[in-house]
């Protein structure tokens, strides 16, 4: 199951309004609709761009600025939804909103030790380890 769709399981039923008068709800089918357009339409654009010749030799000539662009990419991603929720996280509680990074760093790392153990009981060599942690 993908994370929106686990969004929209987990919430069935808690979607209540606070005492504050905030009213958290989460389309999880919005969430993975937007992903589709910010990530995989983009990744599947740049793969098919990187058989054109001029792309791939840009590529290959600038190896150590291509490493970090993925990253920056998903960097300026969460910053483009941060930014666009500056209100409404505004009207939250600071606890609520350490709750909810508290929850988003326990996910990762459950995320990061389930990898790492089905690396090890497959005994995955490290390169593929490494990739897959």
């Amino acid at each position: 199951a993908t994370v929106p769709l686990l969004v929209d399981a987990a919430q069935e039923g808690g979607q209540q309004e606070s005492d504050e008068g905030v009213d958290v709800s989460i389309d999880g089918a919005g969430m993975l609709l937007s992903l589709t357009y910010s990530i995989l339409i983009p990744l599947v654009v740049g793969k098919v761009l990187s058989f054109w010749p001029p792309v791939l030799k840009f590529a290959n000539s600038h190896k150590r600025l291509m490493k970090h662009v993925p990253a920056q990419c998903i960097i300026l991603i969460v910053w483009m939804k941060v930014s666009g929720s500056v209100a409404k996280i505004a009207k939250l509680d600071p606890e609520m909103v350490l709750a909810a990074a508290a929850v988003a760093i326990a996910m990762h790392i459950v995320f990061l030790v389930l990898n790492a153990l089905s690396s090890l009981l497959l005994r995955l060599p490290p390169p593929i380890m490494k990739a897959v942690v």
